[in-house]
């Protein structure tokens, strides 16, 4: 089949207005958006606005995930912060 994305938008629901019960509900509730795979083949991305607050970055001896294209993913561990980076990109 086709791969479709669909926007879900939640702005009234009072426990995730703050990032981390956000993150906790995600990640447990709805097994960090594995929680339809098996059966519904679909898989939850998450967003939440206060997201980028957090960060994107990640120091020597961080423990990551990387997704596959088949679906999987692969952990990794950081060797080198600056490995990859291109400072004219």
């Amino acid at each position: 089949g086709e791969t479709t994305t669909t926007l879900l938008v939640c702005p009234y629901v009072e426990e995730w207005k703050a990032f981390g019960p956000f993150r906790d509900f995600y990640e447990e509730d709805l097994e960090g958006g594995s929680t339809f795979l098996e059966d519904f083949d679909m898989k939850i991305v998450a967003f939440h606005p206060e997201y980028l607050k957090y960060g994107f970055s990640v120091a020597a001896g961080d423990r990551i995930a990387v997704a596959n294209f088949d679906g999987t993913s692969s952990s990794a561990t950081v060797l080198d912060e600056e490995g990859g980076v291109h400072p004219e990109d």
